[in-house]
């Protein structure tokens, strides 16, 4: 018997140590910023189910509180650099609002870890707190194009459940620190995806064992309305105006992809690019070019003109998921690799498994020029998310490495 409960015993210590050794060297990955070990699912969509790193200090007065300045530790006081560190903490997404003087010119950002909203002056480089609800583990947000409303997108609990929370400013809640609540409601459990479409609208996509199911409604949800039904469940949306939609199947390195053009009023869709390996898009807003990624032979980056199927070549080592139209559609901003990306590079980067170190570059979709404009050598950024101001005279943009917040001013202050 005696010989039994050591062999159990044995048995027992054996199997901890198995599954101690499993989650401490495969279930994790080092952050080539930190050197930290983070779950893979930190990379992913929605992230790791934990929090992250704090949000930033901030004072009383809403203020980031590190020695009286508003920026991150590090940057001189005087002059504001061109390329400047916003946050040291992870963000869940930002946008650009613009003063109603039209002189000044925010980021404002949800806090990852809180669901708190700051703004950043970019004139001046001061943070303030804008908000005062707390909404932990943000991992998403969709913002209303004036900056008064977003929505919020997380998981709940320790599940994979998607939940999307509706939230805007409540006029009635202003402190004597400015901070102010939010106020919403939830839309409808597990939407995969959400795009705004202007006026208020949003389309958002469902998907089941049996397809994908594409709805319009107000960014409330209110008047929700089935507009798109197909068997093919694996669509990126990207709203383009309040009728259209344009529609991606999800990219994989080796697998040949498709992008339409789907009419909200007709439930028509045309065919803009089709059996292109590897391919990724990102539509100009008017719908007149499409910046898109193939896999040939390696990753390349393509312009194409959509009435004349014209393409140009981009000597831009970049994705489109790395890219942004200003709102003119004058200019694309892209931050891209200084090294050209293999044939695998899709999809070990979507699961987090590689990293580009990159500078920001300009294109010009009617000519194909590309011009770098901003050398980030020893930065270590992997730039996604980002946002031009309505000028075009900065962008902002999240480190993928960290999920820190950046800004650059293409304009020396």
């Amino acid at each position: 018997m005696k010989k039994v409960l050591v062999i159990i015993f044995i048995a027992i210590v054996v199997v901890a140590l198995g599954l101690v050794g499993y989650y401490y060297f495969f279930d994790y990955t080092v952050s080539p910023t930190t050197g930290e070990k983070e779950s893979f699912r930190e990379f992913l969509p929605f992230g790791s189910n934990t929090a992250g790193s704090s949000a930033t200090t901030t004072a009383d007065n809403g203020e980031e509180a590190n020695g009286g300045t508003s920026t991150p530790s590090g940057i001189p006081a005087g002059p504001l650099p061109q390329l400047q560190q916003i946050t040291m903490s992870p963000v869940a997404g930002e946008t650009m609002v613009d003063a109603v003087n039209a002189s000044t010119t925010v980021v404002r950002y949800v806090d990852r870890a809180t669901g708190n909203l700051y703004d950043f002056n970019v004139q001046t480089g001061v943070i303030s707190r804008d908000t005062n609800t707390t909404m932990p583990k943000i991992r998403e947000a969709v913002w209303d194009p004036s900056g008064a409303a977003l929505i919020m997108r997380f998981l709940e609990g320790d599940t994979d459940f998607i939940q999307s929370y509706y939230a805007q400013f409540d006029p009635n809640s202003a402190e004597a620190d400015g901070n102010r609540s939010l106020t919403g409601s939830y839309l409808p459990a597990s939407i995969d995806s959400i795009t705004p479409l202007g006026g208020g609208k949003i389309f958002s996509l469902m998907t089941s064992t049996s397809g994908s199911s594409g709805y319009v409604s107000s960014m409330n949800g209110a008047g929700r309305t089935l507009v798109f039904q197909s068997p093919v469940r694996e669509w990126i949306p990207q709203g383009i105006d309040q009728n259209t939609v344009a529609l991606t199947t999800k990219a994989s390195s080796y697998t040949n992809g498709f992008l339409y053009l789907f009419n909200i009023k007709t439930a028509k869709q045309s065919k803009i690019i089709g059996n292109v390996q590897g391919l990724t898009t990102l539509m100009s807003h008017d719908g007149k070019y499409v910046l898109f990624g193939e896999n040939d032979n390696g990753y390349k980056l393509r312009m194409l003109n959509v009435a004349t199927k014209a393409v140009t070549a981009l000597p831009v080592n970049s994705i489109p998921e790395k890219c942004a139209w200003s709102d003119d559609d004058a200019v694309v901003f892209c931050a891209a690799s200084k090294s050209p990306l293999n044939a695998d590079f899709l999809d070990l980067w979507y699961q987090g498994m590689v990293s580009t170190s990159d500078d920001l570059w300009e294109i010009n979709p009617i000519d194909g020029t590309s011009i770098v404009i901003a050398d980030m050598s020893g930065k270590n950024i992997d730039g996604v998310d980002l946002v031009p101001s309505s000028d075009r005279t900065s962008v902002a943009f999240m480190n993928r490495n960290d999920l820190s917040l950046w800004i650059y001013r293409l304009n020396s202050q």
